[in-house]
């Protein structure tokens, strides 16, 4: 099979993943919180995510690494 991604790393029989690039972001009005689709290490392409930007900056440190305009 070409293109199949396996985890290289696992944790409890469970794949390592973390952020490897953010695709796009997104907000559903001016007050709510920004989201942004992720793609994730140790996943294939296929398996992008919406997620909470405050919450996967504090769940992955990304404060200074990332800022989003907008």
């Amino acid at each position: 099979m070409e293109g199949l991604q396996l985890p290289t790393d696992f944790l409890h029989d469970q794949p390592l993943v973390f952020p490897l690039a953010i695709l796009d972001y997104r907000r559903a009005s001016p007050k709510a919180p920004w989201e942004v689709l992720m793609q994730w290490h140790g996943l294939s392409p296929d398996e992008t995510s919406w997620e909470d930007w405050s919450q996967l900056c504090r769940n992955y440190h990304l404060e200074d690494k990332v800022v989003l305009q907008g």
